[in-house]
């Protein structure tokens, strides 16, 4: 009687796994192809210029007890203005030196939304959704079949 017990919660966890493992799977996958998809239009959109980084923007994580850099780096747009922009990825240890020349892509409307042309500049959120969504899929779908390996022979014996 135990051991019935025991199958039905594994069952019961298996099942609720499975299916919020393989939703939210889908879930990322869909995300990431949605930035990418906002990135490359983003990408045809822009423009590139020469800039340079003034600074590197130090972020303390207490509670994982590290440091990451955040690169601040200025440019010029096609008519001449001088625009600061701190990036929003941060890496550790720095990806970029103060005084580095860097290429900038930027929006002709909006150059405050500027960004390092640089892979992990343009491509870490849509990378890192498609990546776990990669992972989670097959989990999910793994944890339903044995969800319901273990639950026919269950209800086999009713």
């Amino acid at each position: 009687m135990v051991k019935h017990g025991r199958t039905d919660l594994l069952s019961l966890l298996l099942w609720t796994f499975s299916r919020a493992w393989l939703f939210g799977g889908i879930v990322l996958l869909f995300a990431g192809c949605g930035f990418a998809m906002y990135r490359s239009v983003w990408l045809a959109r822009s423009v590139t210029a020469q800039g340079s980084v003034v600074k590197l923007i130090q972020v303390r994580d207490e509670e994982q007890n590290s440091t990451s850099y955040a690169p601040q780096f200025t440019f010029k747009d096609q008519q001449g203005n001088v625009y600061t922009v701190n990036s929003n990825v941060r890496t550790s240890p720095p990806e970029f030196q103060v005084g580095e020349q860097v290429r900038v892509r930027y929006i002709r409307d909006n150059p405050s939304s500027a960004k390092l042309d640089g892979f992990w500049q343009l491509w870490l959120v849509p990378f890192v959704c498609c990546f776990l969504g990669i992972i989670f899929v097959p989990a999910g779908y793994l944890l339903l079949r044995l969800e319901r390996r273990i639950a026919l022979p269950a209800h086999a014996l009713r």
